[in-house]
């Protein structure tokens, strides 16, 4: 490492007390870097383990999911001046023998992130079918979105500078982050590189996140484009009654994604509200369904207007709501990363 950087090894960890003190040596052993466990809640003896390393122990008193203790490390090495930060799992899944390449790529090649790459060339790493899927798609879209290619969307193993370190530390998503802040990283101009790494296989997250996640990427530009192709021939006043409540639909479900990219709804409470704008462009592209709708319920007259009407005020209403929720629940994340690292400091008093 060289002498006037100061780099920080951020290693989050739930429930991994088999493997985080071994995790923790293997760094040690590796590199001279300061190191900081990111006890995430873990209800085993997690915490017990990493205070028996060398590492700095971040106790958070609840469970935040890997984005909000990966931030706390973030906050961590901003509040405390470091100039390079490097995420390393917990569950020894990286080999922090890769970690000197990463800081050389910085320090001497003027990079602000670099990725460690199980897929930029041919490892002996193995993915199930569908993961390697949704990775693969995630890549195209990531591609064709910016411009750069990034083939391991998902890794977790990465080194940034100060400057990313600052960005972290104030703007990180809290569920599944890499994918986001790898293409964030891309537009804001970051010179970013991958290089090959081994890793050890892990059995983690469904192929729903990656389907959730191409959805949120792709669905602004695939709007306009099934709107167009499946418009109804409508006269009259009908007419700009689905006009818009498409435009509408439209707009509300890239309100919601901006809302979620930039943090200020969670993508659990989102989902909803997707789906509620498509039900709206469903009805305003397809007006009989309305009337077979009504049909099952018996309603002879569907009130059109009316329906879409509450749909829209409702979607609004509950946004609003949403937005109120998480705010809360930002706050909560943010008191319980700043207690952690109080605690931490009181205790090196002591």
């Amino acid at each position: 490492m060289d002498n006037l950087q100061k780099v920080l090894v951020i290693v989050p960890a739930y429930n991994e007390e088999e493997a985080i003190r071994k995790t923790v040596e293997n760094i040690k052993a590796c590199n001279n870097c300061d190191v900081i466990v990111i006890n995430d809640g873990s209800r085993d003896n997690t915490l017990q383990e990493a205070k028996k390393t060398e590492a700095i122990v971040l106790d958070l008193p609840s469970n935040l999911g890997i984005g909000g203790a990966v931030q706390a490390g973030y906050i961590y090495a901003l509040k405390n001046d470091y100039d390079i930060a490097i995420q390393v799992d917990g569950d020894g899944q990286h080999n922090p023998i890769y970690i000197s390449e990463m800081i050389k790529l910085i320090t001497e090649e003027n990079y602000d992130m670099v990725i460690g790459s199980r897929f930029i060339s041919k490892t002996g790493y193995r993915q199930t079918f569908l993961r390697m899927l949704g990775i693969n798609i995630l890549s195209l879209i990531i591609k064709l979105l910016t411009g750069k290619r990034i083939y391991d969307t998902t890794s977790g193993f990465r080194a940034v500078d100060k400057e990313i370190i600052k960005y972290f530390a104030n703007n990180y998503p809290y569920d599944y982050p890499e994918p986001d802040t790898n293409m964030q990283m891309i537009l804001k101009g970051m010179k970013i590189k991958e290089i090959p790494v081994q890793m050890n296989k892990r059995e983690t997250r469904s192929f729903f996140y990656f389907t959730f996640k191409v959805y949120q990427l792709y669905v602004k530009r695939n709007y306009f484009i099934i709107c167009y192709k499946n418009k109804k021939d409508v006269g009259g006043e009908d007419n700009m009654i689905y006009v818009f409540a498409i435009v509408f639909a439209i707009v509300f479900e890239i309100f919601i994604l901006n809302l979620v990219r930039r943090n200020k709804l969670d993508e659990k409470y989102s989902i909803l509200w997707i789906i509620l704008g498509i039900i709206i462009l469903f009805v305003a592209i397809f007006p009989n369904s309305i009337v077979t709708i009504a049909g099952w319920f018996n309603v002879y007259y569907p009130p059109t207007l009316m329906l879409l009407f509450a749909l829209m005020v409702l979607g609004v209403y509950i946004i609003h709501i949403s937005i109120v929720i998480t705010k809360q629940n930002k706050m909560i994340v943010k008191l319980t990363q700043e207690l952690a690292i109080v605690k931490e400091k009181m205790e090196k008093k002591d």
